[in-house]
């Protein structure tokens, strides 16, 4: 017969470090919805594991319309099938109806964590409206994937990278 302390000091062990990997899932995937959907950090918040849908790549992003939760439908067909396969891996995981179980500042934690110190949640949504913005050059597309209703908002996120510029201004 094993030795019992032995096995309570391996499940111990295991159970550490599945709850680790898991923390690893989650943080890899917070950091990757925030850029690939571009929501606000009280959006993740409110977002439940049914406003998400990965077969038909559609996401529900719950905003605040005059103190009612109101749903804004994105398509997530940018979103790379890999990160997908990441997001399925985390929910599958996740006893939790809601995407994450966090606080807004424990997920500014978890970017700085992640990234470095020097990123904010918010600088992964400019950094996706730049992105697309340069992957489709339309301001229109970026104001819908952003949910902006003043496009004016959405001017703010279509500088052009130093690539770009160059290409802009290239005499031939």
């Amino acid at each position: 017969m094993a030795n019992p302390a032995y096995v309570i000091d391996y499940l111990a062990n295991n159970l550490v470090g599945a709850e680790a990997k898991y923390r690893v899932i989650r943080n890899r995937f917070v950091v990757g919805f925030l850029f690939w959907t571009g929501v606000r950090v009280n959006e993740i918040l409110k977002t439940e594991r049914k406003d998400l849908d990965l077969i038909i790549r559609t996401y529900n992003v719950p905003t605040l319309k005059q103190r009612k939760v109101a749903y804004r439908p994105i398509p997530l067909d940018h979103v790379p099938l890999k990160e997908l396969k990441l997001w399925n891996e985390y929910l599958s995981k996740s006893p939790f109806d809601n995407l994450v179980q966090l606080s807004d500042r424990e997920v500014e934690r978890v970017v700085k964590a992640v990234l470095g110190s020097e990123y904010t949640p918010h600088m992964l949504r400019h950094a996706l409206g730049l992105w697309l913005y340069e992957y489709s050059k339309d301001v229109r597309l970026v104001a819908q994937i952003l949910r902006h209703t003043n496009i004016a908002n959405t001017l703010i996120y279509t500088r052009l990278s130093m690539d770009a510029i160059r290409e802009k201004l290239r005499l031939e």
